[in-house]
């Protein structure tokens, strides 16, 4: 059974990291929810953080990062169907 909230890693602006606690989403029609094993920041995150920015791409409203993940399948939407809740390491 997943938490209501979930602690998450909000990017700010360049050097404004912050810790919240967030509201667990509801998954979209192709999406899938994940109760979260582990969670890695990446170079581009990092790239975020020092430089506000990748490319064209400019950090300019909260943004959460933290993209590489393994976890637990605990909800699909409606259209996912090569996955079901209980899949582990995803």
């Amino acid at each position: 059974m997943a938490p209501n909230d979930n602690l998450t890693a909000v990017l700010y602006g360049i050097n404004d990291l912050r810790l919240e606690q967030r509201p667990v989403p509801v998954p979209k029609d192709d999406q899938v929810l994940l109760q979260m094993e582990v969670v890695g920041i990446c170079g581009s995150d990092v790239h975020y953080l020092v430089n506000g920015r990748i490319g064209p791409f400019v950090v300019e409203k909260p943004m959460i990062i933290g993209h590489e993940a393994s976890g637990t399948v605990i909800k699909v939407g409606k259209n996912v169907k090569h996955l079901q809740p209980g899949k582990s390491n995803i």
